[in-house]
This record gives C-alpha cells, sequence and structure tokens, in this order.
C-alpha cells in the first residue's frame, strides 16, 4: 500500500501520542465490560481528524455507537405501551440492522484511515472487527456460538494498540536517526 502521508504529517499524529502497553488496553476492556472499546476507537478517531482528511469524524462513531442505539431503546421501551409486540419487534429489528450498517460504514472508513498512519491493508483490521461485531448480533438472538464472536473484539483492539505502537517506535527512530546494528 502506497503511504498516504509523508513523513511530516505523521510526525505530527505520534507528537503528543502516548504509547500504551496492548496489555493494559486489553484489561481495560474486560473490566469495563467491553464499553473501552467505543472509548478506544472514538480517541484514535479524534486524533485521525486531525491528521486525515479522509477520516470519519468521531462524532458520527460516537452516534452510531452509542447515542442513537440507547435512544432507539428508550424509544422502543416508550413505544412498547402503544404498539403490539409482533409488529414492534419487526420495527426494532429494522432499526438495529440500519444502525448496523450506518456502524460498518464508518467502521470500515476508521480502518481505512488507520491503515493510513499504520501503513498496512484496512482490510485486515475491518473483516475481524466486522467479524466481531456480528457477536452482538449473538447476544441479540441469544446465541452463545454467535455471541463468542465478540472475543474477537476483545483481541483486536489490543492489536490495534500494538500496530500504533510499533509505527510510533519506527517513527521515533526515524526521527532520531537511531541504528541498532552497526
Amino acid at each position: 500500500m502506497k503511504p498516504k502521508h509523508n513523513f511530516s504529517k505523521l510526525n505530527d499524529f505520534y507528537k503528543n501520542y502516548e504509547e500504551v502497553n496492548p496489555a493494559y488496553v486489553l484489561g481495560l476492556i474486560i473490566i469495563s465490560l467491553g464499553l473501552y472499546i467505543i472509548t478506544w476507537i472514538y480517541n484514535v478517531n479524534k486524533n485521525l481528524e486531525n491528521l486525515d482528511d479522509d477520516a470519519p469524524e468521531a462524532l458520527r462513531g460516537a452516534l452510531l455507537m452509542v447515542i442513537l442505539p440507547f435512544l432507539w431503546l428508550f424509544t422502543t421501551s416508550f413505544l412498547e405501551l402503544f404498539i403490539e409486540s409482533i409488529v414492534l419487534e419487526s420495527i426494532k429489528l429494522i432499526v438495529y440492522v440500519l444502525l448496523y450498517f450506518l456502524f460498518l460504514n464508518y467502521l470500515f472508513d476508521f480502518c481505512v484511515a488507520f491503515s493510513h498512519i499504520t501503513r498496512s491493508k484496512p482490510l485486515i483490521w475491518f473483516f475481524p472487527l466486522f467479524l466481531g461485531s456480528l457477536g452482538i448480533f449473538g447476544y441479540y438472538l441469544q446465541s452463545i456460538w454467535v455471541s463468542l464472536l465478540l472475543l474477537i473484539l476483545l483481541l483486536m483492539i489490543p492489536a490495534m494498540q500494538a500496530e500504533l505502537n510499533k509505527m510510533f517506535h519506527k517513527m521515533t527512530i526515524k526521527k532520531n536517526n537511531v541504528t541498532f546494528y552497526s
């Protein structure tokens, strides 16, 4: 993949970057019951916005990952008082599928922007995140086998953090012109 950004733009991205241990990220994900995934994606995306004009807006991600699903959950709770349950279940499923496809669009845009700074292929990041997000539907459908796909999300975010750390080390070595082998 041809790098989209030159060294100075990548240097700007990593200037205020704080290296985080992927095991620490995994621990935060486990302790927060997966909510740290949303926080991690939002924070990285916020930094990507400053570097890449093609990066999705972090607000769009927050809207699709948190605000709209909870707003729809509260709306359906209210609608249960007035609408027949079979009709409401159909409407709920249609809206959740629509939100999911909008989320996948955002996630793909995020993975493309992420791959620009890590100089990797976007599908390497998108495909496992897509499979892991299918586990959410397994939880909704009460299928333990599909829910196990959530473990992929549990491992992918620390892997993405490790990739950022690896690129940070490469940038630091280039910036300081350090050679380890002479």
